[in-house]
């Protein structure tokens, strides 16, 4: 084949490919294009906090924002002498104490032939008795728990109001007294550097010593040009002895709920030992007697 003749057959072949190439086809009228079909993208933006649904109360909710960092000091971590307040009365044992009254009541109206065999079995009325007032001891404490709990709670958010309005002054102290001591030595003996601590001891303590530092020279004349004088530390001196003895009540407070809720537990176990001998007489008498009725609350 000469040279002539190769050239037409190579222009009819790239010819022939160019035909065979697909023709892009166009949506049709009532259909949006396929980039329009795809999945849009998630916005980026949050949602306003109006929109968004509250969570349901449960004990593991969300811890409060803690009131143990100052408004200059923030993302410190939660005091962890505070103990928590979230605490609510065990749903178990009330269950357990309501199942058991009603057995004991159930007891108390059998009728013949059930009564004359729980005197075989000796399920007494002694016994009873001393169900009953174990349960209502039982009821007694867990009441009494509660308000210890309340107790706590009420002087720990004493104890948090009071450092709030600590924080404000120790704040305003701390922007004030950096315009006039700028030698790292003075920012270093009135702490203007360190963060305040979270635990409230601990801040109790470093706060007394700043008042202490102020009060001496040279940082004395100093801070008095910037209207931090000896009425501007007493307040905060008040301040701190009050933050002090409310502290010390919520540990108070704290130490009786810790004792409410061992008494509350050495109640129940003192209750369930009453509650294992009756139960243990009661299944020997249903073993032996099967055939007569179960009284209210042994229902099977």
């Amino acid at each position: 084949m000469t040279t002539a003749t190769k050239q037409p057959v190579r222009r009819h072949k790239q010819k022939a490919r160019r035909v065979a190439t697909p023709v892009a086809v166009p949506p049709a009228l009532d259909q949006p294009p396929a980039s329009e079909v795809a999945e849009s993208p998630m916005l980026s933006e949050p949602v306003a906090p109006a929109q968004q649904v509250a969570p349901t109360m449960a004990i593991d909710e969300p811890n409060p924002p803690t009131d143990e960092e100052s408004e200059e000091e923030s993302g410190q971590q939660p005091d962890s002498t505070i103990p928590a307040t979230r605490n609510y009365d065990r749903t178990d044992q009330r269950i357990y104490l309501g199942e058991l009254a009603d057995k004991v009541n159930g007891l108390d109206d059998a009728e013949e032939p059930f009564a004359s065999y729980m005197v075989e079995f000796k399920i007494t009325p002694a016994l009873r008795a001393e169900l009953k007032t174990q349960i209502e001891t039982c009821h007694n404490l867990v009441s009494g728990r509660r308000q210890k709990m309340a107790d706590k709670m009420a002087a720990t958010d004493q104890m948090r109001r009071q450092r709030r309005e600590l924080n404000t002054l120790n704040s305003t102290y701390r922007q004030l007294a950096r315009t006039v001591i700028i030698d790292p030595a003075g920012r270093r003996a009135l702490a203007l550097d360190i963060r305040f601590p979270a635990k409230t001891r601990l801040y109790i303590d470093l706060t007394r010593e700043i008042v202490k530092a102020s009060r001496q020279e040279p940082y004395a004349t100093l801070l008095a040009t910037v209207e931090i004088d000896e009425a501007y530390l007493d307040d905060i001196e008040a301040r701190v002895n009050v933050l002090e003895m409310l502290y010390e009540a919520r540990q108070r407070a704290s130490h009786a709920a810790v004792q409410a809720t061992s008494s509350r537990d050495e109640g129940f176990r003192t209750l369930h030992q009453f509650a294992r001998v009756l139960t243990v007489r009661m299944n020997a008498l249903l073993r032996t007697h099967p055939e007569i009725p179960r009284p209210m609350g042994f229902e099977e």
